[in-house]
């Protein structure tokens, strides 16, 4: 289990039934090249019913994922549907 996974704090709330939301985290470096040329790296956490947690959503675990080592953007997506699954997903942007 992670630790830190089993609720997932978004700026709009909750979404009681269904969620699917696309947020901003940071922005790391100023950008140097058109973010449709970046290699986009992507980390998955999820919950189920609110007492299985899994995965490595680290921004860390989602720049290795596409070898990126210079990121320049991170953004963060949040899905559930009821308190059936949840599941957050860590998308960074690089080279």
């Amino acid at each position: 289990m992670v630790p830190g996974c089993v609720g997932f704090s978004t700026p709009t709330g909750q979404g009681l039934l269904i969620k699917n939301q696309l947020s901003p985290i940071q922005i790391v470096r100023k950008n140097i090249v058109p973010k449709e040329t970046m290699k986009i790296g992507k980390a998955l956490c999820t919950n189920w019913f609110g007492l299985v947690s899994t995965g490595n959503c680290s921004i860390r675990a989602a720049a290795k994922d596409m070898g990126i080592s210079k990121v320049y953007y991170v953004d963060k997506q949040v899905k559930s549907l009821l308190f059936i699954y949840s599941c957050q997903t860590t998308i960074v942007y690089g080279e």
